[in-house]
């Protein structure tokens, strides 16, 4: 069995593998969310009903921050600003 932290793929560590998915992760939000205006951001995604697109992103960039933290990382979650 391999070591604490270390990925028997390829001997990759795991902050590697979630580095990298991260990564992906950001290529595809800004392919998904770079031409959006304003305005389509705020918008809730079923009409009156559901989050906006912009509430989704907070979202998912808050559990992105809290999983950094979970690692030891120095990462600031911007939300937990006073």
């Amino acid at each position: 069995m391999s070591g604490r932290g270390s990925c028997p793929v390829r001997g990759h560590t795991f902050r590697h593998k979630i580095g990298h998915t991260l990564r992906v992760t950001d290529f595809f939000m800004d392919l998904m969310t770079g031409d959006l205006s304003n305005q389509q951001a705020v918008q809730r995604v079923h009409d009156t009903e559901g989050p906006s697109i912009s509430w989704l992103v907070g979202h998912l960039l808050n559990g992105r921050c809290e999983m950094l933290k979970l690692l030891d990382s120095s990462a600031e979650n911007p939300q937990d600003r006073g």
